[in-house]
């Protein structure tokens, strides 16, 4: 049949042309070109001298090359998959666009990770991404590796069949061991986040200080920047947040960074804060340890992946340090610590790296640490309480002052107030008005043995306090700031010795003792004065008027070790008889 000019001239065609030609041509329009196709086909297998087999192979009565014949499949997609597709375009075209389509659906999930609130939505997420790259690399390697399977039957020739067989094996190893280490333990992680489940507990707040501080508990997961943000709202006076967490999700820690910095917020670690914690805590305006307080840095990871080993892990991390201008030296030492265990630096690391800017006296700030609300309770304040000798005497001996001490320790502990707050309205409730009646109605000896632990703390504190020792005689006539308590410290052994003879007192303080009467008292007191008298004849001028020796502190000390010496100078059972009746 004659050719229409317009018709395509099939005899210039290569034998995989035509095959893709009667693949796609619409048979029904154009009948006659299907012939001519056909034609073509048959002619090209006639003329070759050879018999067609179904793998393309040589045949055995000729040298020549027989092309693979197919039938190529409508959908381009199914017939990649096939293997129906050249070895360049499979090889360079398909893997460029693959990866490049990976990279932009990346980048889309990223954006949307960036706007969620619930872990359920970040674990779906992140399972839709790495189902899409799974699914994508599956497609593209097969495809690939059946287009090279078929290259040496079309071609005749094997050559970069065998390149790409081999690039695609290296590929597949690398692709594979990336989700060994990263990609399960995300998929596991993302599955756990979406039903509801996952390795981090729910971080908790709790309110201190009238208001003013913040305490954070627990792990840092994606939703916790929004609690933080409600608790800031509802209390805006909280100038200080208190982190003892173990850490948790980076992204959750970003977004809780920029909240902290926002809201201009200290950030203060009494005990503990790792890993992502840390973030946070370099995110205060002032950044403050307690004595005791460690941060605990390492490399972030996710399962058996460690980023001290695959850098582009801890690239969220790593910017987000940069970003509170954190020496260079610090954060490399951050990011080569394995994930599996801590770098804690040292005080002096801190400070020079002005990672911290003071070491403070956690007894001066609102106690955390404790745990929520409810593991505060009467029961374990008296475990605590109940190692004292003198407590576990007046549990038995006073149970209502007992009662009292646990209620001032319970709502201290409760509402946030300074260990040393606490132990202030304990020490009024035992000196200013517990004491003076043990004292009143104790034994001789357990009086005397008082004495004699006030007399032992006065003596030690007379070489660098002298004003702190004479307020234990003259406390009205000292300066607030000068006296014991709110300067000088003795030694554990003084206060366990003080301890003892407080829980001597408490024991006896409610059995029938002697007490002196006033006309005696006033002939002991004489007694007194004339022992002070026979020591130092200007001891009594001091005695008359120790507001005028204020100057001399070193004086006023001695004058009143003096004088307590000479109370209990008289044997135990006048001295004890004497000192119960003031």
């Amino acid at each position: 049949m004659e050719l229409h000019l317009d018709h395509p001239n099939y005899a210039e065609y290569s034998l995989y042309e035509l095959n893709d030609a009667l693949s796609n041509i619409d048979k029904d329009a154009h009948p006659e070109r299907v012939k001519q196709i056909l034609k073509e086909i048959a002619s090209r297998h006639d003329s070759s001298g050879v018999q067609q087999n179904n793998a393309g192979q040589l045949s055995q009565s000729t040298n020549h090359f027989t092309p693979l014949v197919e039938t190529l499949h409508p959908n381009w997609f199914i017939r990649y998959w096939r293997g129906q597709v050249s070895l360049p375009i499979s090889y360079w075209v398909v893997g460029i666009a693959t990866s490049l389509l990976i990279y932009a659906f990346n980048a889309l999930i990223a954006v949307a990770m960036e706007q969620t609130t619930a872990k359920w939505q970040f674990g779906g997420l992140s399972l839709l991404l790495y189902t899409f790259i799974i699914t994508v690399v599956t497609w593209q390697s097969a495809g690939l590796l059946r287009t090279a399977l078929k290259h040496p039957l079309r071609t005749g020739r094997s050559g970069w069949a065998n390149v790409a067989i081999i690039m695609l094996g290296i590929s597949l190893l690398t692709f594979s061991i990336a989700m060994y280490n990263t990609g399960v333990p995300l998929i596991k992680a993302s599955i756990q986040m979406l039903v509801g489940n996952g390795p981090y507990q729910k971080t908790e707040f709790r309110v201190l200080n009238d208001g003013y501080d913040l305490e954070l508990m627990g792990h840092i997961e994606i939703g916790s920047n929004e609690l933080l943000q409600e608790q800031l709202s509802l209390y805006p006076n909280i100038n200080r947040i208190h982190l003892h967490s173990q850490g948790g999700r980076i992204l959750a820690a970003i977004r809780m960074m920029d909240t902290i910095k926002r809201s201009g917020a200290e950030t203060y670690v009494k005990t503990e804060c790792a890993s992502a914690c840390t973030l946070l805590f370099v995110a205060g305006a002032k950044r403050t340890l307690g004595e005791n307080g460690k941060l605990k840095f390492h490399a972030p990871g996710v399962g058996t992946a460690s980023a001290h080993d695959y850098t582009e892990l801890g690239a969220d991390m790593k910017k987000a340090y940069e970003g509170e201008n954190l020496p260079a030296w610090f954060i490399t030492k951050i990011m080569r610590t394995p994930n599996d265990t801590f770098w804690v630096p040292t005080s002096q690391e801190l400070l020079k790296a002005n990672i911290v800017n003071d070491i403070v006296d956690s007894r001066l700030y609102p106690i955390s640490g404790l745990g929520l609300e409810s593991s505060i309770t009467p029961a374990e304040i008296e475990s605590g309480l109940l190692t004292l000798d003198f407590m576990v005497a007046m549990k038995q001996h006073d149970p209502n002052a007992y009662q009292r001490a646990i209620d001032i320790n319970l709502d201290g502990m409760l509402t946030g107030k300074s260990q040393n707050h606490i132990s202030n309205e304990f020490r009024t409730l035992l000196y200013d008005e517990l004491l003076p009646i043990y004292l009143s109605s104790a034994s001789d000896k357990a009086v005397i043995d008082f004495w004699q632990s006030q007399i032992a703390q006065m003596r030690e504190l007379r070489k660098d306090f002298p004003l702190a020792c004479a307020s234990f005689t003259y406390p009205e006539e000292v300066p607030e700031e000068n006296r014991y308590g709110n300067e000088g410290t003795v030694s554990p052994e003084l206060r366990a010795q003080e301890q003892d003879a407080i829980a001597g007192l408490i024991r006896t303080h409610r059995e029938a003792h002697l007490v002196m009467d006033e006309e005696t008292q006033q002939e002991y007191i004489q007694k007194v004065l004339s022992v002070m008298r026979e020591q130092n004849d200007s001891y009594i001028n001091v005695v008359s008027s120790p507001a005028s020796y204020v100057a001399e502190p070193e004086l006023l000390c001695e004058v009143s070790i003096a004088l307590n010496k000479a109370f209990i100078s008289f044997g135990t059972a006048t001295s004890g008889s004497l000192l119960r009746s003031f």
